[in-house]
């Protein structure tokens, strides 16, 4: 499953599967994993939205 995320902060780099980084920018919406998504929203980096 996925979830939509809104990026609060800069974050660390954030692999995709291909093992290349994605390159996230403050205030965008991005659609990840519910892993990768749980670890930014608990570290505060992100908070989850509302496709």
């Amino acid at each position: 499953m996925s979830v939509t995320v809104e990026i609060l902060r800069e974050t660390p780099l954030i692999y995709q599967d291909s093992g290349y980084p994605l390159e996230t920018e403050v205030g965008k919406r991005y659609v990840l994993d519910d892993k990768m998504a749980s670890t930014l929203i608990t570290k505060r980096y992100a908070r989850a939205v509302d496709e």
